[in-house]
């Protein structure tokens, strides 16, 4: 039983383990460390939710003693699912982004659109509300944190503050009215309006809002005051053995793109960069792509003829998939075109494989300054060419070198300081009670 001095904290995310990908695993790290610095943690979350990718790897992370709650949901992806033979597998974050082709998806997503709003995870709500006041009057939580996306559970955290008068945090791992991956649909101007509404009733009912990058911060229009950013991170626990990993030698030279590629993400110059390598160099050289990718990477790979360079994995378990990383003779990041406030989870875990790292990234991207910082490796646009680059680095391969970024910039990245700096905002809201 919790002492009276612990503080206690309900967390409502959709997104929990056996869910698998990017999304889960910022809360779960919260979670594993808010509990290892003494918090009282409860989690609302769905019981069957639509998720892109299931991972049973995560759930060794969820600590002994956090109390998980789980609802029904009313969820309209099954529904898509069984119109379009989807029956195995998960919908991908951004499976909108990706244009629709017959009229039957065109249909399906302007409902999806205009419809189910913020999003179609909203069928959740009335479960989520119910048994969140159910809890709040059952253990008297502190605070309450929310994370997004779905934005739903925003609208679910901003009910249940405004009935219990409970302080509460409202965290942004993703934008909400301007998400790159609902570029090429578009919504009614009455909804438009109606959702922007609701983003910014957020941002004035939340007592704090935290968010990833300064560039998702600035779209919300959160003031200074009331507003940190708290970047993704990487969990030390899970590179103990990346020592170890990174002694093994490679027969090609391998470069690995780890997690979902969006349309806009396709790394053409990279490609182009690989049909001119010499011969022997091509011979030698492999980028492997793991997890689910537009069909346009296919498309630009056939065009450009390098499919002797180039092989796809399915999705991997994040334990894997950090085998991956550590692994690798190169590290590939590509961030969405036009979406220089975009920073992917997989940033924090490249940094930490202490790999190097090709990141492509328009000019003006967050992305940038850190590594930089971090001496992590190079950024360039889509535009620039890539020759050089891939030449320096498959020439460091041969002769066994490995890159030395600067570990102590990346250690500010850690989970647990970054949970830290998370406990001093949440002890700030509640002794505001």
């Amino acid at each position: 039983m919790p002492t009276e001095s612990q503080k206690r904290i309900l967390v409502l995310t959709y997104y929990w383990p056996p869910a698998g990908g990017p999304g889960v695993q910022r809360i779960l790290k919260f979670i594993k460390y808010l509990h290892q610095y003494g918090w009282d943690v409860h989690v609302l979350t769905v019981r069957q939710g639509e998720y892109p990718a299931i991972d049973h790897s995560l759930e060794r992370d969820i600590p002994q003693g956090v109390q998980v709650y789980k609802t029904p949901s009313f969820e309209p992806y099954r529904l898509y699912k069984w119109l379009f033979h989807r029956r195995k597998g998960g919908i991908d974050t951004f499976e909108l982004s990706k244009a629709p082709r017959s009229f039957i998806q065109r249909l399906f997503y302007w409902i999806r659109m205009n419809l189910f709003i913020p999003d179609a995870r909203i069928g959740w709500y009335p479960w989520a509300v119910w048994h969140g006041l159910r809890i709040i009057r059952a253990v008297r939580p502190d605070v309450i944190l929310s994370t997004s996306p779905p934005h739903s559970v925003q609208l679910i955290a901003k009910r249940l503050a405004q009935q219990s008068n409970i302080p509460w945090v409202a965290d942004f791992r993703d934008p909400w009215t301007d998400a790159f991956w609902e570029e090429k649909l578009t919504r009614l101007k009455p909804i438009q309006r109606l959702i922007k509404r609701w983003e910014r009733g957020i941002v004035l009912r939340a007592d704090h809002l935290t968010t990833i990058s300064r560039g998702i911060m600035k779209k919300l229009d959160i003031p200074p005051q009331k507003g940190t950013v708290i970047p993704n991170g990487y969990d030390e626990d899970d590179f103990i053995h990346c020592k170890k990993h990174r002694q093994v030698q490679n027969p090609r030279f391998t470069i690995r793109y780890i997690g979902y590629l969006a349309s806009s993400q396709v790394p053409t110059n990279l490609l182009k960069a690989l049909r001119q390598l010499p011969q022997t160099m091509r011979g030698e050289t492999v980028v492997e792509f793991y997890g689910r990718r537009d069909p346009s990477l296919y498309e630009m790979v056939g065009a450009l003829q390098v499919e002797d360079c180039v092989q796809y994995f399915p999705y991997i378990s994040h334990e894997e998939a950090v085998i991956k990383m550590c692994r690798a003779d190169m590290l590939l990041l590509t961030i969405p075109r036009g979406h220089p406030e975009v920073l992917t989870g997989k940033l924090f875990e490249y940094l930490a494989s202490n790999n190097f790292i090709l990141c492509l990234c328009d000019p003006d991207a967050e992305v940038r300054g850190i590594i930089d910082r971090c001496q992590a490796g190079v950024c360039r646009s889509y535009e620039e060419p890539l020759d050089e680059i891939l030449q320096r680095q498959y020439r460091r391969w041969k002769e066994g070198l490995r890159h030395t970024p600067d570990t102590g910039a990346i250690a500010q990245y850690s989970r647990r300081r970054l949970t830290e700096k998370l406990i001093d905002i949440l002890k700030a809201c509640s002794s505001r009670r």
